[in-house]
C-alpha cells in the first residue's frame, strides 16, 4: 500500500507540473521502476501467505533476492542523487520559510526518501516471510 501511495504522489506531482530537473529525471525513473518491481514481486507473498502456491513453487528465494536487490538499487539512487543534485536557486525578492525549505528539499526528494524507506521495510518483511517458509 505504501509504495502505491508513493507512486500516486509521483503521479500527482507530475500532473501538477512539478517535475524534477532533467539531470535527475533518470534517478526518479529508476526509483519508480524499483518500487514497481518490489511491489509486484512481493505481492504473492502477502496475498497467499507462507503456505500458499508462492511458497510451494519455491519462489521464496528469488522473491527475497529481487526485493533485496531492488532495495539496494533504490538506496544507491538516493545516495547518488544526494551527491549529484544541486539546490534550486531562489527567485529574487523576499523569501518565506516555505520558499527556503522548498529550495533545499522538494516533493520529489521526499518521495525518493519515502521510496527508500518503504522498500527497506518491504525487504525486511519479505525476509521474515522467507524465514517462515
Amino acid at each position: 500500500v505504501g509504495l502505491g501511495v508513493v507512486g500516486a504522489l509521483r503521479a500527482l506531482a507530475w500532473s501538477r507540473g512539478n517535475l524534477p530537473g532533467l539531470a535527475v529525471m533518470s534517478f526518479h525513473l529508476v526509483a519508480a521502476l524499483s518500487d514497481l518491481c518490489c511491489a509486484a514481486c512481493a505481492l504473492p507473498l502477502f496475498l497467499e501467505g507462507t503456505t500458499g502456491r508462492w511458497a510451494a513453487r519455491g519462489a521464496a528465494g528469488p522473491t527475497v533476492t529481487l526485493v533485496f536487490a531492488m532495495s539496494i538499487v533504490d538506496v544507491s539512487v538516493l545516495v547518488t542523487y544526494l551527491f549529484v543534485a544541486a539546490p534550486r536557486p531562489l527567485p529574487p525578492g523576499p523569501k518565506s520559510t516555505i520558499d527556503l525549505m522548498e529550495a533545499a528539499i522538494g516533493a520529489w526528494e521526499f518521495v525518493l526518501i519515502a521510496s527508500v524507506s518503504l522498500e527497506a521495510a518491504l525487504a525486511a518483511a519479505t525476509w521474515r516471510g522467507f524465514k517462515g517458509v
